[in-house]
Protein backbone atom coordinates (compact mmCIF):
# COMPACT_ATOMS: atom_id res chain seq x y z
CA UNK A 1 0.00 0.00 0.00
CA UNK A 2 3.10 2.26 0.72
CA UNK A 3 4.07 2.06 -3.13
CA UNK A 4 0.95 3.31 -4.04
CA UNK A 5 0.77 5.93 -1.56
CA UNK A 6 4.17 7.54 -1.75
CA UNK A 7 5.76 6.78 -4.91
CA UNK A 8 9.11 8.23 -4.51
CA UNK A 9 11.40 7.65 -1.32
CA UNK A 10 11.92 11.20 -0.64
CA UNK A 11 8.34 12.57 -2.05
CA UNK A 12 6.56 11.54 1.46
CA UNK A 13 5.75 14.87 2.38
CA UNK A 14 4.57 15.74 -1.10
CA UNK A 15 0.38 14.78 -2.10
CA UNK A 16 0.63 11.36 -3.76
CA UNK A 17 -1.78 10.52 -6.56
CA UNK A 18 -5.02 11.52 -5.06
CA UNK A 19 -4.06 15.00 -4.22
CA UNK A 20 -3.52 14.59 -0.67
CA UNK A 21 -0.74 14.05 1.98
CA UNK A 22 -0.23 10.31 2.71
CA UNK A 23 -0.53 11.06 6.22
CA UNK A 24 -3.76 13.02 6.31
CA UNK A 25 -4.97 10.24 3.62
CA UNK A 26 -3.52 7.45 6.71
CA UNK A 27 -5.95 9.27 8.96
CA UNK A 28 -8.73 9.45 6.95
CA UNK A 29 -8.93 5.50 5.55
CA UNK A 30 -8.56 4.68 9.48
CA UNK A 31 -11.85 7.35 10.73
CA UNK A 32 -14.32 4.54 10.26
CA UNK A 33 -11.92 1.85 12.28
CA UNK A 34 -12.12 4.54 14.92
CA UNK A 35 -16.06 4.75 14.92
CA UNK A 36 -15.99 0.56 14.85
CA UNK A 37 -13.50 0.93 17.70
CA UNK A 38 -15.66 2.96 20.04
CA UNK A 39 -18.56 1.16 19.70
CA UNK A 40 -16.44 -2.40 20.39
CA UNK A 41 -13.52 -1.59 22.85
CA UNK A 42 -14.53 1.60 24.17
CA UNK A 43 -13.15 4.97 24.52
CA UNK A 44 -9.88 4.57 26.03
CA UNK A 45 -8.49 2.08 22.99
CA UNK A 46 -9.87 4.60 20.35
CA UNK A 47 -7.88 7.66 22.15
CA UNK A 48 -5.49 5.51 22.65
CA UNK A 49 -5.34 4.08 18.81
CA UNK A 50 -6.03 7.51 17.77
CA UNK A 51 -3.05 9.26 19.25
CA UNK A 52 -0.70 6.36 17.69
CA UNK A 53 -2.43 6.65 14.12
CA UNK A 54 -1.59 10.41 14.57
CA UNK A 55 1.92 10.51 15.64
CA UNK A 56 2.33 7.81 12.94
CA UNK A 57 0.89 10.27 10.29
CA UNK A 58 2.64 13.53 11.75
CA UNK A 59 6.21 12.04 11.75
CA UNK A 60 5.84 10.24 7.98
CA UNK A 61 5.07 14.15 7.06
CA UNK A 62 7.86 15.16 8.93
CA UNK A 63 10.62 13.11 8.50
CA UNK A 64 11.78 13.98 5.28
CA UNK A 65 12.43 17.52 6.55
CA UNK A 66 15.36 16.32 8.37
CA UNK A 67 16.52 12.53 6.55
CA UNK A 68 17.50 13.36 3.10
CA UNK A 69 18.33 10.52 1.15
CA UNK A 70 18.99 10.14 -2.63
CA UNK A 71 19.57 6.87 -2.81
CA UNK A 72 19.38 4.14 -0.04
CA UNK A 73 19.89 0.41 -0.13
CA UNK A 74 17.18 -1.50 1.01
CA UNK A 75 18.71 -3.80 3.71
CA UNK A 76 19.90 -0.27 5.45
CA UNK A 77 16.05 0.25 5.60
CA UNK A 78 14.49 -2.71 6.14
CA UNK A 79 16.99 -3.82 9.25
CA UNK A 80 16.38 -0.42 11.06
CA UNK A 81 12.40 -0.28 10.08
CA UNK A 82 12.18 -3.70 11.40
CA UNK A 83 13.41 -3.15 14.27
CA UNK A 84 11.44 0.16 15.35
CA UNK A 85 8.25 -2.10 14.44
CA UNK A 86 9.68 -4.37 16.81
CA UNK A 87 10.06 -1.94 19.30
CA UNK A 88 6.68 -0.09 19.00
CA UNK A 89 4.16 -3.10 18.45
CA UNK A 90 5.13 -4.61 21.92
CA UNK A 91 4.66 -0.89 23.38
CA UNK A 92 1.44 -0.74 21.85
CA UNK A 93 0.61 -4.31 22.99
CA UNK A 94 1.56 -3.56 26.58
CA UNK A 95 -1.06 0.14 26.33
CA UNK A 96 -3.73 -1.85 24.84
CA UNK A 97 -3.98 0.14 21.97
CA UNK A 98 -3.67 -0.82 17.70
Amino acid sequence: MSVLLLPYPSDSCRPCATGIRSGVLFILIDLPFHRLSVRRMGWAFTMKTFVAVSLVSALTGLLPRFVKYQYMSPWASALPGGGLIGIGVPFLVRTRAA
